[in-house]
């Protein structure tokens, strides 16, 4: 410009032709083909003449199918899968991705140690650890690793001591390799006093009466804490259909451990609408409706 203190910038930009993914190899995978990972893929896939329109490439989703391939292996006994290297390369029309593994050794557990549970007995504690929702039997010696399964476990330890009212219990797990291909996993546990309900709070209802939702509720103040009860009347309200959404929050107050308060929020859905329109023509003149 005119100014000596101000210049205008041009950026000239040449973006070139869209490229999409040709190939999408593996280094070091002895265990699982090719087609085997790639199926656990979310966004990313090669392009083939009979699905021309795949193969689209990302850097933030190429790190998110990254998080796949670690999550399969994990769920499949391979606890110390490593992702070497990953290399993404570029001709003139496409791309080429290379990823390195390094597997380990396929995980089995050995021993399942508790510490510090005066409540209840070891046997009923192995007994919680149920690896998914309607599985008929617990983790046992000899079962394969999986890490969706084992997170599952632990939350149902933790549920365990909470549908008794023991909110405040604290369950530090520790999984220690032994050998090449065993575990053996420790749980620490620090159990609580009893909790109480002090409260139970019903927020974000607008239309729909507190009773109306309080009638469905299997949880009162005064009740001992139970994680089952609370999921229960989560479920019983979200029947009624008044509601897009249903949050159970549980309040800690303050350092207290005797009492927690409970929280419904809810988010009601939409009862009613209005719609109007208006026109005009030379025959009719201006018309509406509502």
């Amino acid at each position: 410009t005119d100014k000596n203190y101000s210049k205008n910038v041009k950026i000239f930009i040449s973006e070139g032709k869209k490229m999409k993914i040709k190939e999408i190899n593996f280094i070091g995978n002895n265990n699982f083909s090719k087609k085997e990972i790639i199926k656990n893929f979310e966004f990313l896939s090669e392009k083939k003449f009979f699905k021309f329109w795949k193969g689209s490439f990302n850097q933030k989703n190429l790190d998110l199918d990254l998080k796949k391939i670690t999550t399969m292996y994990k769920n499949n006994g391979y606890r110390d899968i490593e992702i070497v290297s990953h290399k993404v390369e570029y001709d003139k029309k496409n791309i080429f991705i290379t990823i390195e593994l390094k597997e380990g050794e396929k995980n089995y557990y050995r021993n399942f140690n508790f510490d510090g549970n005066f409540q209840f007995s070891d046997a009923e504690l192995l007994e919680s650890l149920m690896p998914f929702q309607y599985s008929e039997k617990p983790l046992q010696k000899g079962d394969i690793y999986n890490e969706e399964f084992f997170n599952f476990s632990v939350y149902n330890l933790n549920k365990k001591y909470m549908d008794e009212g023991y909110y405040f219990i604290q369950i530090q797990t520790e999984v220690i390799p032994i050998k090449l291909n065993e575990l053996d996993v420790n749980f620490k546990i620090i159990e609580s006093e009893k909790t109480k309900i002090r409260k139970v709070i019903i927020s974000g209802n607008n239309k729909t009466y507190d009773n109306v939702i309080r009638r469905e509720m299997l949880i009162h103040p005064g009740d001992i804490f139970n994680m089952k009860k609370l999921e229960e009347s989560y479920r019983q309200v979200f029947m009624l259909d008044y509601f897009e959404s249903v949050d159970p929050q549980i309040l800690t107050i303050g350092e207290m451990t005797e009492f927690v308060d409970l929280n419904f929020k809810v988010i009601e859905k939409e009862t009613g609408r209005a719609n109007f329109s208006m026109g005009y023509n030379e025959l009719h003149g201006l018309t509406g409706g509502g």
